[in-house]
């Protein structure tokens, strides 16, 4: 009988048994379990002697238990076997023995294999895999944020924090190192990642299915392995385009309607490169369409704000010109009624009867009440053109870059108008003369017709 190898590879425990008859020549095992001398050299194992299935010695070195064991004492036909056991949790960071095995042993559900492989990454900073010696592979940091950003319309992104540009130079570092079997796995992890954040709709009950959903529907069921290698380069490339800058949804968008059209039933020439070819020119046409619609908006934009640019000048103007000829009103009636009548009487003690005094007064204060309430509903309109902006620029905020909004919102000119403290002085000036009339036509009521009179009037 030869001798048989059995091994047994998981994340937290490596195990491989050695089977073989009595009258195996002991070397020839021996041969075979220094094949693992470097991992009885650098890690604490245990090794077990089994005769006929039960426990016969047990040590932590071969060279001690080989030591117990007499061969002579061995019928030919006894069944005999050595194991070496190897309990990974007792070191930091993942170490890999038998690549084959390993991956034997990993998950088979599309999702738990890729929260596998997020957990591994995340969670540690280098793996060890053995290859005739063993071979270090150092992991990169991974921005949790950075993918939050990129999936944050997907809902993935609740679950996952690497992308598949993480597996895939995981991938690569695993190639440079001539780890063929492991590479291959990641490849096919990295297409499985991939189509699950392009579908539409993801299930798995229990075998994976990714439907693409756009003109038509079009489903992935359990993609094969070798499959999953051989569209891995368009997967990564779709991904990578889909994902470079900020439009993601439109790309996504244009994807699963070409998908969705797929009439073949492999999803390997559905991903093929007339897949590539096809998505450039519809994302060129749509692009060229966004343009079109963007200079329209854009021009509505600015069409807009020019009308509340001319809205809030006439506003001003209207208020200027209305407090301008009331205060000529009052100025014409103060000169016609006082100053023209002061001239042809030559003297001023006359000026002001009771009924001329308390109809210059009521007048003036009119006049002023007026101005007052005309710059009152100026500033109301102001407020309004200005809550007009504020809302027109959080409505478009997500279509034009903050350059553009920052030209057209915050533009020196918009500012000046919305902001035009010309009107308030403008304001003060006119209230002021009003105030100073009124001065002097009190003054010369006074003077006119006494303290008493002006006294009553107040009260009356």
């Amino acid at each position: 009988m030869n001798i048989v190898k059995e091994v047994d590879e998981r994340v937290d425990l490596f195990s491989v048994s050695w089977l073989f008859l009595g009258n195996t020549n002991i070397q020839e095992v021996e041969k075979e379990i220094f094949k693992y001398n470097f991992l009885s050299n650098n890690h604490e194992v245990t090794f077990i002697f089994y005769q006929n299935n039960s426990v016969i010695h047990e040590s932590n070195s071969w060279g001690e238990l080989s030591s117990k064991l007499n061969p002579l004492l061995w019928d030919h036909d006894e069944k005999l076997k050595v194991s070496c056991t190897f309990d990974k949790t007792t070191v930091t960071g993942l170490i890999i023995i038998d690549q084959k095995e390993f991956i034997k042993t990993l998950p088979k559900s599309t999702r738990k294999i890729i929260e596998f492989w997020n957990e591994t990454l995340l969670n540690n900073k280098n793996i060890s895999i053995y290859n005739n010696s063993i071979i270090d592979i150092k992991l990169s940091t991974i921005d949790k944020k950075r993918t939050k950003r990129l999936f944050s319309d997907l809902e993935i992104c609740n679950t996952i924090s690497i992308t598949p540009e993480n597996l895939f130079y995981f991938g690569e570092q695993l190639k440079k190192s001539e780890l063929s079997l492991l590479h291959r796995h990641i490849i096919q992890v990295t297409s499985l990642f991939c189509l699950k954040v392009f579908c539409s709709k993801f299930r798995e009950n229990p075998d994976a299915q990714f439907i693409f959903e756009g003109y038509n529907s079009y489903s992935i069921e359990n993609p094969e392995k070798n499959k999953l290698v051989d569209v891995a380069d368009t997967l990564y490339t779709i991904y990578q385009w889909i994902f470079s800058d900020s439009n993601t949804s439109s790309k996504l968008g244009i994807l699963r309607n070409l998908v969705s059209l797929s009439n073949t039933n492999d999803f390997r020439t559905c991903f093929s490169q007339n897949l590539l070819k096809s998505l450039f020119s519809n994302h060129q046409v749509y692009m060229k369409e966004n343009i079109k619609q963007y200079f329209e908006i854009k021009n509505k934009v600015t069409e807009f704000m020019f009308n509340l640019l001319n809205k809030s000048f006439d506003i001003y103007d209207q208020y200027k010109i209305t407090s301008r000829n009331t205060a000529l009103a009052v100025l014409s009636y103060f000169f016609t009624v006082i100053v023209i009548k002061s001239i042809s009487k030559q003297k001023t003690d006359v000026l002001f009867s009771p009924e001329i005094a308390s109809i210059s007064i009521v007048f003036i204060l009119s006049a002023i009440i007026y101005v007052f309430m005309i710059h009152s509903d100026l500033i109301k309109k102001n407020s309004s053109i200005k809550i007009s902006v504020s809302e027109l620029k959080s409505r478009y905020e997500q279509i034009l870059c903050e350059d553009e909004i920052e030209e057209i919102f915050n533009s020196k000119s918009l500012s000046n108008s919305l902001n035009d403290n010309s009107t308030n002085n403008y304001h003060l000036y006119v209230v002021g003369v009003l105030f100073a009339i009124l001065i002097c036509v009190i003054y010369f009521s006074i003077s006119n017709l006494g303290l008493d009179f002006f006294v009553k009037l107040i009260i009356y």
